[in-house]
């Protein structure tokens, strides 16, 4: 959807579900998931905050 001023609006359906339930089948996943999401953070973070 496009906004009056041209910016587009997503939308998503917003939820608790952060994808490392118990329907992953294997801690090893999810902690990998877990240690990819910090260091993703750490990247965005020096790049705002450098």
């Amino acid at each position: 959807m496009r906004r009056n001023d041209g910016h587009i609006r997503t939308s998503h359906g917003g939820g608790t579900d952060c994808g490392i339930g118990s329907r992953v089948g294997h801690e090893g996943i999810a902690w990998a998931k877990l240690r990819a999401l910090g260091e993703g953070a750490a990247i965005a973070s020096e790049r705002l905050w450098p």
